[in-house]
């Protein structure tokens, strides 16, 4: 398994490409018997390498194009995009679909660039790749009044890129669905064409200085995001952007709370989602396979209450619940981001994790209680002190 080190080095390389890293919400990181690889499986140039051999994670800085493909995978926010930020890219497309009459337009990169002389820029968004766009962003279109969502791309078995297209493909395809289950009309779709509506009329009924500041949206010229948000990501991620931290002081930050788990933390991208699926109103109360949330299901009578899943539970989906002699074990749907930390990470291998949810629970914050009151023999079980006092035996302090 990799170390603290090995992970640290991987994530932290990848700030030159435009991504603002957060170590200490990656899985691997929080616990090296974590499987979470979704950044190096959706990596679309091969940059992120896992190699089991010599049981190392490292980077291969000339490799990654800056995609942000991993940033969409990764379920816990220990990477985001920069250039732009989900913020700043949610308020261009935005402001694109409202020029556009409701229909918003987000096109990769060579679609663009192939036909920028023929479309209004005004009226449609550039990104790297299609594989940079997540739920959230669909979501969050159809709540502030898209009519529908284009996602246009290019020629795929040509482009170096061209695996991001599985990723934008999942993520239409969880974003329709949600939006039916909360019984919007809107829908997105993957097409080859431009729709009509954002053709240029004619030379100059465009803003050529809007033009040029999509463009450069991917350029390491311009950071389209600006010191503001920079500023609001310090503030939003606990980090500063452009300090790279040391193993020593993730260790410091990942140290354990005053409720025996290491820290918690809800990615921004996962509270947009629920704040724009809160905007579209109540859900039909069905059940939803999706990559995004996730429902625990424990064997109670073979859990020993140790909390270890709730411990590294990067999120806090889990917590546990401890008052001297009684114990139990709370998920909320809502926050699992299916990263499968508390599968890796159990003792006894009694804890599942399925990825159909009903979507009434997540709208309705509603959780899922497992009394384990009878299982938890010794005080402190559920922190790591806990275990290691059952482990060795007695009291560690004496």
């Amino acid at each position: 398994m990799p170390s603290i080190a090995d992970s640290v080095e991987l994530l932290q390389s990848l700030e030159n490409t435009g991504i603002v890293v957060e170590p200490t919400r990656c899985a691997v990181v929080r616990n090296r018997n974590a499987g979470c690889r979704k950044c190096a499986d959706a990596c679309t140039s091969q940059a992120i390498v896992i190699e089991p051999a010599s049981n190392t994670i490292r980077i291969e800085p000339g490799n990654c194009v800056g995609c942000g493909t991993c940033t969409t995978a990764c379920p816990t926010g220990a990477l985001e995009a920069r250039k732009p930020t989900d913020v700043a890219l949610f308020e261009a497309a935005q402001a694109a679909c409202a020029a556009n009459e409701g229909t918003a337009v987000i096109a990769c990169a060579p679609m663009y660039d192939a036909a920028k002389d023929l479309v209004d820029s005004a009226k449609l968004v550039r990104v790297p790749c299609l594989g940079r766009v997540e739920e959230g962003l669909i979501v969050s279109l159809a709540a502030h009044g898209a009519t529908r969502v284009r996602l246009v791309c290019a020629d795929c078995a040509s482009c170096s890129e061209s695996h991001g297209i599985d990723m934008a493909e999942t993520v239409v395809a969880n974003a329709n669905l949600l939006l039916e289950l909360w019984g919007s009309d809107v829908r997105a779709k993957i097409t080859r064409k431009f729709p009509s509506s954002v053709r240029k009329v004619r030379k100059d009924a465009y803003d050529k200085n809007r033009r040029a500041f999509f463009h450069d949206l991917g350029s390491e010229a311009r950071d389209a995001v600006g010191t503001a948000t920079d500023m609001a990501l310090e503030k939003e991620l606990g980090v500063e952007s452009k300090t790279r931290l040391s193993p020593t002081q993730i260790l410091a930050k990942l140290r354990v709370t005053d409720h025996g788990t290491l820290p918690h933390a809800v990615p921004a991208k996962r509270q947009r989602l629920l704040d724009a699926l809160a905007a579209l109103g109540e859900p039909a109360d069905e059940l939803a396979d999706t990559r995004l949330f996730g429902q625990v299901v424990i064997d109670a009578s073979a859990c020993t209450a140790c909390g270890m899943c709730a411990v590294f539970c990067p999120t806090g989906a889990l917590t546990n619940e401890v008052d001297r002699d009684f114990s139990a074990l709370v998920h909320y749907p809502g926050a699992c981001v299916q990263c499968r930390t508390c599968e890796d990470v159990c003792l006894k291998k009694c804890l599942t994790l399925s990825s159909e949810v009903f979507v009434r629970d997540v709208a309705d914050g509603r959780i899922e209680r497992y009394d384990l009151s009878s299982n938890a023999k010794n005080a402190g079980t559920h922190t790591i002190l806990g275990v290691a006092q059952r482990t060795i035996g007695g009291n560690i302090h004496d």
